[in-house]
């Protein structure tokens, strides 16, 4: 990201954004489902709805969503 700047670095930072909450909600999901520490699953099915409108707000910033 240090070499790019403008729309370059949005959409490449973007794209980040969007993969990195995609790979959260998987790993929550799956803590939620087989998880075994009830406080922890407690936490993630918490989280998962903040992380999923935060997908959803990285997604509508790509060019044309």
């Amino acid at each position: 990201l240090s070499q790019l700047s403008g729309p370059q670095f949005d959409q490449v930072f973007i794209n980040m954004q969007v993969e990195a909450h995609e790979d959260a909600i998987e790993l929550f999901s799956k803590y939620v489902k087989y998880g075994d520490n009830q406080t922890i699953r407690n936490f993630a099915m918490t989280t998962l709805p903040v992380l999923q409108q935060h997908l959803a707000d990285a997604q509508s910033l790509r060019p044309g969503q």
